[in-house]
């Protein structure tokens, strides 16, 4: 009769077995055993319960609750089930987990919720002091968001990708520790939309996108904050037919460092206190039959005149080119950096551009998708009104996207001769541009009268998507 101890090796035909490995994970403490579920998606830590009675609890302690159904869109049509399953698993976290304080609650669904017990989870979340709150899910119709959201004393971060309705905002402090916040507004109410922006004492990041229906009316969006650092502003049409062109936008952040704006309409701007601007994307569309006012991008580059890199959308150029026939744009004295993409008839609002620059090093140009130029367009190619910059400060110019038209290559003949200081030229073709006719247009480029002694110039080719 074979009889063994707990800790004795069994000997069978002359071997020692060895002993069964020691679980040193399940050994770990409680905090570390928290730590680790963190890295993991939320149902895979909470299938740990099922590994032994060690593991039983160890999730309820997760801080960082990331609820993601993960399906397609409108799976749930065919499977109503699924719907259930995903908000029952919400409802059990959230009743089983017991952390006093939560990092992160995130809510992704690309189907339906439970609308009467959404205030409750996110209420839930406040209660447990989470400092991240990440909500992006299918509404048929915007929910009011809880007001406990707005009084927090441990929110930092707040995204929002899907439209909520907002409470007025109160007239003294909104969001007390908030550092980021990301939303997404339909139909703005002045109420709403002239407050918020500046009540929040700590924001450090605002990214705003709004969608504007013809039927909504004028709309007035005040940003004033001595605490923003960084601003995204993405003004949304739903349809250019009916359109109001009342809306406006006013911002007033000294201390903004980095402002994008991508508007397809181009609604009014008043631009206030941008001293301490490093860079501005402007990304508006404006079209040569267009009704709307150019002086509006005039109004709106002039009030980021300070920052040091500008990038410029063809519809900033085009509507500089017609604000600007009869008086010149301001000067941009910190400019060092311009990116911009020339389509249409913009070539004269890029040469607008440089003639307002004193102290540019580094051009960037990528020809757009429509693109049509013509001797008129080009004629400042020819007029002894060469920009200042060109001929004594820029040091690197690229060219991206263009082709071996007569026009391009044109453009590239001027910069080569007029910028005397120049220590790198770049030449990306089109794709299109290849073989025979890549190797012929880089010799051209190569036999050009240059200014420069120092330049070094080299012709490539983009690669097609």
């Amino acid at each position: 009769m074979r009889r063994s101890t707990g800790s004795v090796p069994r000997i069978r035909r002359g071997r020692v077995l060895k002993k069964v490995p020691e679980d040193r994970i399940s050994a770990l403490p409680d905090s570390v055993l928290s730590n680790i579920l963190t890295f993991l998606p939320l149902e895979d830590a909470v299938a740990t319960s099922s590994l032994s009675q060690r593991w039983r609890h160890a999730w309820t302690s997760v801080r960082n609750l990331c609820f993601d159904d993960g399906g397609p869109m409108g799976a749930a049509a065919d499977n109503p089930d699924l719907v259930d399953e995903f908000n029952n698993f919400i409802e059990s976290v959230m009743a089983g987990t017991d952390p006093v304080s939560i990092h992160t609650f995130s809510l992704r669904s690309v189907n339906a919720i439970r609308r009467d017990r959404f205030p409750l989870w996110v209420s839930q979340a406040i209660m447990r002091n989470v400092r991240e709150m990440e909500i992006d899910i299918i509404q048929y119709a915007p929910m009011q968001l809880p007001g406990c959201v707005y009084s927090s004393m441990t929110l930092e971060v707040l995204r929002l990708h899907t439209a909520f309705r907002f409470a007025d905002p109160p007239d003294g402090v909104c969001f007390p520790q908030l550092k980021i916040l990301q939303i997404y507004i339909t139909h703005p109410e002045n109420r709403v939309i002239e407050k918020l922006f500046c009540s929040c004492p700590s924001l450090t990041e605002l990214s705003l996108t709004v969608l504007i229906q013809p039927d909504d009316p004028p709309a007035n969006f005040i940003i004033q904050s001595t605490t923003l650092n960084t601003l995204t502003f993405v003004v949304l049409f739903a349809s250019l037919r009916g359109m109001s062109y009342h809306h406006r936008a006013v911002i007033m952040a000294p201390n903004l460092q980095l402002i994008r704006i991508v508007d397809n309409m181009l609604m009014e701007y008043e631009v206030h206190e941008m001293q301490s601007i490093q860079q501005a994307t402007l990304d508006l569309q404006h079209w040569e039959s267009d009704t709307v006012d150019p002086q509006r991008a005039r109004n709106l580059i002039e009030g980021v005149a300070t920052t040091a890199c500008l990038i410029l959308s063809g519809g900033v150029l085009l509507a500089l080119k017609r604000a600007c026939e009869r008086q010149s744009l301001s000067r941009f004295d910190n400019l060092t950096s311009l990116d911009v993409e020339v389509r249409r008839s913009g070539w004269k609002g890029l040469h607008t551009i440089l003639t307002a620059t004193y102290n540019l090093r580094t051009c960037i140009l990528t020809k757009g998708d429509w693109f049509d130029v013509n001797d008129h367009a080009l004629g400042w190619l020819e007029t002894e009104n060469v920009p200042h910059c060109l001929s004594e400060r820029v040091t690197k110019i690229k060219m991206k996207a263009f082709t071996d038209g007569k026009d391009d290559v044109r453009l590239v003949e001027y910069f080569l001769w007029h910028s005397k200081v120049l220590d790198k030229f770049r030449y990306h073709c089109h794709g299109s541009v290849q073989g025979a006719r890549l190797q012929t247009l880089c010799r051209k480029i190569l036999n050009f009268r240059i200014q420069s002694p120092t330049v070094n110039i080299r012709v490539t080719r983009e690669t097609l998507n």
